[in-house]
């Protein structure tokens, strides 16, 4: 419960900023999400996600776990929803597959809704593709290391492409681990990403899985000539920063 109030709270921080940069709420945001932050957190970035699509998370009192999900209705939640794409991490794929499930399950009840366009842009007629993505089975990282380590790249396209590449592997009830192009469609329609940092003793310059994550993500839609917001979330103190 705790990692809800906390994601719903970095969720409207995101769409605050946003907004008071834009002029509007984003449609459509790319969250990045680390199986090692979760298991600190207990689940805000998932939360997160959640809060963007309007869905809350519900409870087993006994035990605590989260055994399903509401959709909250338009009025109290104020706003219209948000397109929510997931990029997970190989160990993410491994150890949460429960949470997977119940996300890609969220994405398509809220898309089953009779609800405008405007209100809800996951409404069935325009949901075409996958909303969670990673690696191939069995591998992992972004596939950008080796080459960043190893110079074996000429322009910033070479790495958007070779970020496309490593994640375009679709999870959810359609098949896990499907090679799909839709994760490259995912991206160049994003308005926003976001990635949280849950670590206080971990500078956003002190490991190269921030630029890979992050810089990865801004060099792939760069690649396809877009050119989203990139937002980089401060959460070491449960006081979300954007």
């Amino acid at each position: 419960r705790t990692a809800w109030e906390i994601g719903k709270a970095i969720a409207q921080e995101v769409l605050e900023t946003y907004a008071q940069e834009h002029g509007e709420w984003p449609k459509s945001v790319f969250l990045d999400l680390w199986a090692s932050t979760s298991m600190r957190t207990g689940g805000d970035d998932l939360a997160q996600a959640f809060a963007f699509l309007g869905v809350r998370p519900k409870w087993d009192d006994a035990s605590t776990r989260v055994n399903g999900f509401e959709i909250l209705p338009l009025a109290l939640l104020g706003r219209a929803r948000v397109d929510v794409t997931l990029r997970i991490s190989g160990l993410f794929r491994d150890v949460f597959p429960m949470q997977i499930a119940l996300f890609d399950a969220a994405v398509k009840a809220v898309a089953a809704l009779d609800e405008p366009l405007e209100d809800n842009p996951l409404v069935a007629k325009h949901l075409t593709d996958q909303r969670i993505f990673g690696s191939a089975p069995g591998t992992y990282g972004l596939g950008l290391g080796e080459t960043l380590a190893r110079g074996t790249w000429q322009t910033r396209d070479d790495l958007g492409n070779a970020y496309i590449a490593a994640n375009s592997y679709a999870y959810g009830t359609a098949g896990d681990g499907v090679k799909s192009d839709a994760f490259a469609a995912r991206v160049a329609a994003t308005d926003a990403f976001v990635h949280v940092q849950d670590m206080a003793g971990q500078d956003v310059l002190d490991s190269d899985a921030f630029a890979q994550n992050e810089g990865g993500f801004a060099a792939a839609a760069a690649s396809l000539g877009k050119a989203p917001a990139i937002y980089h979330t401060d959460n070491t103190l449960n006081s979300p920063k954007v």
